[in-house]
């Protein structure tokens, strides 16, 4: 069916299941081949596909029912945004923010995802998600192994702008964790008991930073303002438009700002909202592939149900007397199913039924 999605993966992005049938080799093909391209639209303009893009490179050796299912929804959300623009703005040449974050045990095997990106004005310049190549123990070992696998491309970028002649004079790292903040200024000194496993060589970050050369500054950053959080996780509803604009440059990172509890609460509303939407929009699907309705959904509302009917009574000289009715009542996905009732291509809105009744 032809739709458009509101974002392009939803939640369970990383979760596997190991019952999802493999793909035939006819679709394996496609799959492979659509990856490829969107891989390269990714890097050059699309920086909104880079997380699902990411995942979806990890499974191209062996493409099962469930990644097909992520391809198609990400598909859709390209179609619905064909027009999404890109704008790189140098405003502030001669500052680099860079950001980065990550997310612990995201896959199935239990390693973390890295996202990182760099800005130097509106829009971002660079940005990159990956899966890590190693399992850690904690987040704040994770958040390690992150900046350990993303700053070299800050470094690199650094390095070009002065080869170009061009002198930072700012350059500043935004992390989200407290505790890895003190392991990047301090190194070991800064280790704890449950941290002394972590190897030698993931704190190279330290003496890149402690560099007269390079002189990064790591600073707090909060989890809402987390830029590199765009390219860590699959964010859905307004918090993901919002990262969505900051990144392709279309508004001013400013906008990340929740200055009220009232701002906030009418995100979580919007997401909510959004989420209610999406379920109606794939509730189609669910049906074609699963006879099984989900709990979760039994008693959301999908709309009015309105019949008509056409009555026969009798008077009191005992004529028969004909009339119509109409009965309004709300309809249930749990009340579709069990009157039998399919889901056509778009979903059912008023459903008309004709039948006699005696009294």
């Amino acid at each position: 069916m032809v739709r458009n999605a509101a974002t392009p993966a939803n939640k369970d992005l990383f979760v596997f299941n190991e019952k999802s049938q493999p793909l035939d080799e006819r679709r394996a093909k496609i799959y492979v081949h659509i990856v490829q391209k969107l891989l390269h639209v990714c890097k050059r303009s699309r920086l909104d596909l880079q997380v699902g893009i990411g995942y979806m490179c990890t499974r191209v050796k062996d493409p099962r029912q469930q990644d097909w299912m992520k391809l198609r929804r990400m598909l859709q959300y390209i179609r619905g945004t064909m027009d999404l623009k890109r704008v790189v703005s140098l405003e502030n040449s001669l500052k680099m923010d860079i950001f980065i974050d990550a997310s612990h045990a995201t896959h199935h095997d239990m390693k973390g995802q890295t996202g990182g990106c760099i800005m130097m004005g509106d829009g971002v310049i660079h940005g990159r998600s990956n899966k890590q190549k190693l399992n850690t123990k904690s987040s704040t070992e994770t958040e390690l192994v992150g900046n350990s696998d993303y700053l070299p491309f800050a470094l690199w970028l650094l390095y070009f702008y002065e080869c170009q002649g061009y002198k930072i004079q700012s350059k500043k790292l935004h992390q989200d964790n407290q505790s890895t903040i003190k392991m990047l200024r301090n190194g070991r000194a800064s280790c704890g008991s449950k941290s002394r496993h972590i190897n030698i060589r993931y704190f190279w970050v330290v003496d890149r930073i402690n560099q007269k050369n390079d002189a990064i500054t790591v600073e707090y950053c909060p989890t809402g303002q987390m830029v590199a959080d765009f390219f860590t996780n699959p964010l859905q509803g307004s918090l993901f438009r919002r990262m969505r604009d900051v990144v392709h440059g279309l508004r001013p990172r400013s906008i990340l700002n929740v200055d009220s509890n009232e701002n906030l609460e009418r995100m979580q509303e919007n997401d909510e909202d959004d989420i209610k939407k999406e379920r109606r929009v794939h509730f189609a699907d669910e049906m074609r592939s699963n006879n099984v309705l989900p709990n979760a959904k039994r008693k959301e509302r999908v709309g009015n149900y309105e019949r008509q009917c056409e009555i026969v009574s009798k008077n009191k000289d005992g004529c028969a007397v004909e009339f119509d009715k109409t009965y309004n009542e709300e309809r249930t996905y749990a009340s579709v199913l069990k009157n039998g009732s399919r889901v056509r291509k778009t979903y059912v809105e008023h459903i008309t039924t004709t039948y006699k009744y005696n009294e």
